[in-house]
């Protein structure tokens, strides 16, 4: 395996810039936190296209702005079709605005590339005056096929064959990776030490546990205090002991109240907000009957598998 996350590619690169499903729209990339899209932006324009990168955390990006609101315009070529790439612009009073007027502003052939985290995400659930002018993606944590650098096209369920018989193309293909002892070793570093980029490539245990602490103690104390109304952030962090080891179990809020000692909605509240923050995420039971199918408990998972506690478990939430 490589040692950095900068040579290994993305799938989402197949499709991120398809003219059939972005149109002339600006293309809006996000996902968790330091899941690597900063980086991947920065390697769309080192790799595949013309253009800038602008950071609006930079005070300069900031100080340019507010002396003229189109600065980024003097950097384009007006004879070469650019990529604009604005990083963390989410952060900034009336973004939204800065966004529509840039967008109304340029030619179509001059693409605008935005990424974030979960403010983004989050504005995407109301109105708002950007309807039309975006195509939204995910970036998720890397997955076996990616350090594999498996084409998208050859993954199971990427083909119509493969839907005509989807479990005996799934067997087939297990069959023909399970002697493949690099494989094997990609799934073995998921397993270990998750799917973010830098513990992955890191792949050293003691950085891992490390990153991983810290990374819930970021999200908790900063972004769900600055994104939500909870006051309680000591609730979410005992909730937050106790999600391992329900993970691959339906989720019996009323139980997770009576643990925490704290109320039923309070419960669900915190859930929903930390789905957000793309700490966690749920699944859904089916059935033919729907209405057992809507009564019935979700089955919650990390996105990130390695705060899991037994193999067994981290193994299931790596497949969810």
């Amino acid at each position: 395996m490589k040692n950095n996350g900068l040579t290994e590619q993305r799938q989402i690169e197949s499709y991120i810039d398809d003219p059939e499903l972005i149109t002339n729209k600006m293309v809006f990339l996000s996902g968790p936190r330091q899941i690597g899209k900063t980086t991947f932006s920065k390697h769309m324009l080192s790799q595949a296209y013309q253009g800038h990168y602008y950071n609006w955390d930079n005070p300069s990006i900031r100080r340019a702005y507010n002396e003229n609101p189109f600065f980024f315009m003097q950097d384009i070529n007006p004879a070469q079709p650019s990529l604009i790439v604005f990083d963390e612009i989410h952060k900034r009073q009336q973004w939204k605005d800065i966004l529509k007027g840039a967008f109304d502003s340029i030619e179509h052939r001059h693409r605008i590339f935005v990424t974030g985290s979960a403010r983004l995400n989050l504005f995407r659930q109301s109105g708002d005056s950007l309807v039309g002018r975006y195509t939204h993606f995910s970036l998720f944590p890397f997955s076996a096929s990616e350090l594999a650098s498996t084409p998208l096209s050859d993954i199971w369920l990427c083909s119509k064959a493969d839907w005509q018989q989807p479990a005996t193309q799934l067997f087939e293909r297990l069959k023909n990776t399970a002697d493949n002892n690099e494989y094997t070793e990609h799934i073995a570093q998921l397993l270990t030490f998750g799917g973010f980029p830098e513990p992955l490539f890191r792949a050293s245990q003691r950085f891992s546990f490390k990153w991983h602490q810290d990374y819930i103690s970021l999200l908790l104390h900063e972004d769900l205090r600055d994104l939500t109304n909870i006051k309680n952030i000591d609730s979410v962090e005992r909730m937050m002991q106790l999600l391992p080891e329900r993970i691959g179990s339906p989720l019996s809020i009323a139980s997770l109240a009576r643990d925490v000692e704290t109320s039923h909605p309070s419960i669900k509240n915190y859930l929903t907000q930390l789905k957000k923050l793309w700490l966690i995420f749920s699944i859904k039971p089916w059935s033919k009957n729907l209405a057992r199918t809507v009564k019935k408990e979700e089955k919650v998972y990390f996105m990130d598998w390695a705060y899991c506690k037994t193999d067994a478990i981290i193994f299931e939430n790596f497949l969810a």
